[in-house]
């Protein structure tokens, strides 16, 4: 098991809005995915990380497109 953060909007938030957070320990990004969809089942995904850290997670998802 790794750790992840999925990234997501709350049902009723604009697609604009920052995303939530969501922390698990799991196999494989579908599995983190899956874990969050059951803590919070109207969470539209937005974004999973392998990481611990937050602020790795926050930038890797607002990172410009092309930046590698």
């Amino acid at each position: 098991m790794s750790p992840y953060i999925v990234l997501y909007h709350a049902e009723g938030q604009h697609a604009f809005d920052p995303p939530l957070l969501f922390r698990c320990q799991a196999e494989d990004a579908d599995h983190a995915e899956e874990q969050c969809q059951d803590a919070e089942p109207e969470a539209r995904v937005a974004w999973i990380v392998q990481t611990h850290d937050p602020e790795v997670a926050i930038a890797d998802y607002y990172k410009p497109w092309g930046d590698a």
